[in-house]
């Protein structure tokens, strides 16, 4: 739909000197917005030059707002050579699409990819859409963290992991980067990332809505610079979340002036409402100087936010929802089981959402880029089922800290695919349909003792069956003895193997817990995820790491990749030993938060 991107420029300051002579400055700005470019006048001889102008930019297409940045960049004008540049400043107008009222306005540090920061811009920028409405309101439903949790607001449905993959030639390999600096080809550069990074947001926030999501958590973004092939690649993957404010939320008296946040949370399948709201950027000390915006004069700071989200005063973030408390056994929907091993990107968990964990689960595979392009999410594809398949045989329903890299060179490309097998609480909740699974989850402000701390996903299997059949599901309590099970929860059921020690594939040292003095617990624990907050620990903890390297001989093709592929579960195997060679020295029996990297 058509809308109107309106952009004021305002001042600049503390522009490093440009003519040796003077020792000051003939800077002016350029504004660049997909084809467009504007340009204002020639500031002559200061190093704060002031120029206050606004310029009008007319987009038909929508896309255009979510996928292109808008790129200000600041000049010294000379007559008889090339214009030397200054700095830029690029700015993500997807913040704009949640409300025609809000805009960005402050002062903001130029960046030179040489030089660094150079000095500050003054400017506003604000979308006018049409007078019946936002038309971006649909499109704008699914806001991204990388956190694990959000305050004031509980996680009603956990819907799943969504991903999507993209790529674009890369302009570092142009052929006029024979003649040109580069300090242009590296802005070549990054307005490609800008606009990679914009594109695949857009395409999983629709995927991710489709689902029923209004936020993903965990989300990650992976650039691949694919050298070989001349094309810069970039994945993007999350967990899709259905977000509810806190029933709990009381008004919150904004820490500034004049200002206050809304009565009470409405509840709706968006985030939060967004407003206009001050706040400092943190960039500079001058925060007495005044910015005119869009609308007409105002008192400037520094950074005008977009969201409008409560203060941070209680961890709360996975609480029950009021609307739909821990159902009955009775009131249990089988439909909502999940029909195979759910990989979550989420690293932390509240309270009693982890019931068991399994341990480390990998996946890795080396492939050359000789294929098309559409055969590489195939190669993800496989990884993910093969990790599911690892996590399956150790009686796990799920894959925690779901995290993927790769690793390229010439034409290698060695994928890998890491997480934590676990067995996640997932009682879920009969209003709410998702295609995975749905979890609800209390927080550790709200929690008294032990009694609402463990659900079950599975009605009828109160027992642990063999690993080798088929058929076998995963640990999980009878609904109908949820009550009595949940009385007798003990802090070191985490550490718990939830698979029959008999039967495991594969060969592994454990002995009986200290604790219940019944279960069986491995000798060491490896996860990606972070600790959960119930499990007793002692002692400070400590940081442990590990490296090992081979000598990598010179082939090409498929015997490069064969000797890569080779070596690889060797160098996995003399990690581990260092790992725990290293934890028993230590006087440690778990490792948390677990983190590889594959370089070749």
């Amino acid at each position: 739909m058509p809308c109107v991107l309106r952009i004021r420029i305002h001042a600049a300051r503390n522009l490093p000197v440009m003519d040796r002579v003077s020792e000051l400055t003939d800077a002016y700005a350029e504004v660049r917005f997909a084809d467009d470019v504007f340009r204002t006048q020639i500031a002559r001889k200061t190093l704060s030059p002031i120029w206050n102008e606004d310029f009008r930019c007319e987009v038909n297409d929508d896309s255009l707002v979510k996928n292109e940045p808008l790129e200000i960049r600041v000049l010294d004008f000379d007559a008889f050579s090339a214009n030397d540049p200054i700095g830029s400043v690029t700015v993500d107008l997807n913040p704009l699409g949640w409300d025609s009222s809000i805009q960005i306005s402050g002062w903001f540090p130029l960046f030179d990819t040489l030089r660094g920061v150079r000095g500050e811009v003054s400017l506003a920028v604000r979308i006018d859409v049409l007078p019946e409405g936002n038309p971006f309101k649909e499109t704008f439903g699914v806001q991204f963290f990388s956190a694990s949790s959000l305050p004031h607001f509980q996680v009603q449905a956990v819907l799943g992991f969504v991903d999507i993959m993209d790529s674009d030639s890369d302009p570092e390999y142009h052929w006029v980067d024979s003649f040109r600096t580069p300090r242009t080809s590296n802005e070549a550069r990054e307005r490609v990332l800008f606009r990679l990074s914009n594109s695949i947001r857009r395409q999983l926030g629709r995927k991710a809505k489709d689902m029923g999501a209004n936020a993903v958590f965990g989300y990650r973004e992976f650039f691949d610079l694919e050298e070989d092939e001349r094309e810069i690649t970039v994945r993007g993957q999350g967990t899709a979340v259905l977000l509810t404010p806190s029933p709990t939320l009381y008004p919150l008296t904004n820490i500034h002036k004049g200002s206050t946040a809304s009565s009470g949370p409405q509840r709706s399948s968006s985030l939060v409402k967004t407003q206009s709201v001050e706040s400092t950027s943190g960039l500079s000390n001058h925060d007495n100087e005044s910015v005119e915006g869009l609308g007409g004069g105002m008192d400037a700071q520094p950074l005008s936010t977009v969201t409008d989200l409560p203060l941070q005063t209680e961890p709360e973030s996975w609480a029950p929802s009021e609307l739909n408390p821990l159902a009955p056994p009775t009131s249990y929907n089988k439909k909502l089981l999940p029909s195979e091993q759910q990989l979550i990107t989420i690293r932390r968990f509240p309270i009693g959402a982890i019931l068991s964990i399994g341990g480390v689960v990998t996946a890795r595979s080396v492939k050359l880029m000789d294929t098309p392009d559409d055969q590489r999410e195939s190669w993800w594809q496989e990884l993910r089922e093969e990790v599911r398949l690892h996590a399956k045989a150790m009686g796990c329903t799920h894959v925690l800290g779901y995290v993927e890299s790769a690793a390229i060179h010439d034409e290698l490309y060695v994928l890998s695919a890491t997480g934590t097998a676990a067995v996640l609480d997932t009682y879920s909740l009969a209003s709410v349909r998702s295609s995975g699974f749905s979890s609800e989850d209390r927080g550790t402000a709200s929690v008294k003792d032990d009694s609402t701390s463990i659900t079950s996903d599975r009605a009828g299997t109160s027992r642990r069956e063999s690993i080798g059949s088929s058929t076998r599901e995963p640990f999980v309590p009878d609904l109908g003895k949820r009550k009595v099970w949940r009385q007798h929860k003990r802090s070191c059921q985490v550490c718990h193997i939830p698979y029959d020690r008999a039967s495991s594939p594969f060969q592994i040292h454990c002995s009986r817990c200290r604790i219940c003095k019944r279960h069986i617990v491995p000798d060491l624990l490896l996860a990606t995820v972070e600790p959960p907050g119930d499990l007793n620990m002692s002692g400070n903890h400590v940081l442990v790491n590990g490296a090992v390297s081979r000598i990598k001989k010179r082939k090409e093709g498929e015997l490069n990749a064969s000797a890569v592929s080779d070596a690889l579960p060797f160098l996995q195997y003399d990690l581990y030993r260092q790992l725990v060679t290293k934890c028993k020295i230590q006087g440690m029996n778990s490792l948390w938060g677990l983190r590889f990297q594959i370089t070749v």
